[in-house]
């Protein structure tokens, strides 16, 4: 059962995922086929669920969102997400998901938007379970992993073709935990030009080696990308790869 931490009242979904998709859903509650708005309210533990998306459903936006007790979605490997162009929100504020088990096999190669898609799951450590996605087709990225604050291995995104991203503002805001960049070596990220405060707050982060040979060229907004990072950070090893203007290394930090 998925419920939401709205005082008075255990709700399935996030209210701005029913509002904008009210009519494109149901609900199998114990076999029998309801309307997700007559039985919006469901107690807990009350009625065994599944969700069925209709065709017409393009948009996942804030489906889980705040879903604070939200601890297993493998069931969720069933879903069709081949027609979805957006994610962002999906499990944002989720705090108590500690692994995505379950999203394996998800067909994200439409979407062009994972904004918030994790960000606020301060108890999510495992995210291998995103190793095989297709998200060349994505162009925002920001705030996806941010406040992920147990989140220390980001190895499951070293495959990860990004090379149409742009945007990667805040991605990993907060990840307090996190030690080394070096699941993100791999990356093609030539299109970006925002990297405003991606690494902010990551205040285990002692190894960015891992970057070192990142394409920054197209960036324009480096502002605060290592702010609030062990004052024992090296920026030196990115100024001998990196070739941006003095003035971009001052603003990192």
């Amino acid at each position: 059962m998925y419920y939401t931490e709205k005082e008075g009242s255990f709700n399935i979904f996030g209210e701005k995922f029913v509002e904008n998709n009210k009519d494109n859903i149901g609900l199998v509650i114990n076999g029998i086929k309801k309307n997700l708005i007559e039985k919006y309210e469901l107690k807990k533990g009350e009625n065994n669920i599944k969700l069925i998306i209709k065709n017409k459903i393009i948009n996942l936006e804030f489906m889980f969102y705040k879903c604070k007790s939200l601890k297993n979605i493998n069931e969720l490997k069933y879903l069709d997400t081949k027609h979805i162009n957006n994610f962002s929100y999906i499990f944002s504020y989720c705090s108590s998901l500690t692994d995505l088990n379950g999203l394996e096999n998800w067909d994200v190669s439409n979407s062009n938007n994972f904004e918030y898609m994790f960000g606020g799951c301060e108890s999510l450590s495992n995210i291998d379970a995103l190793k095989n996605w297709n998200v060349l087709n994505a162009n925002n990225f920001e705030y996806m992993f941010y406040q992920c604050k147990s989140l220390k291995d980001i190895n499951g995104l070293q495959n990860w073709d990004v090379s149409n991203a742009i945007n990667f503002q805040r991605m990993f805001y907060g990840c307090s935990s996190l030690k080394d960049l070096n699941g993100l070596k791999n990356w093609n990220i030539s299109n970006v030009n925002n990297f405003n405060n991606m690494f902010n707050e990551c205040k285990s982060l002692i190894d960015i080696s891992g970057i070192q040979n990142w394409k920054v060229l197209s960036g324009n907004n480096f502002q605060r990308m290592f702010f609030g990072c062990p004052s024992s950070l090296d920026l030196h090893t990115l100024q001998k790869y990196w070739n941006l203007p003095q003035s971009y290394y001052e603003q990192m930090k």
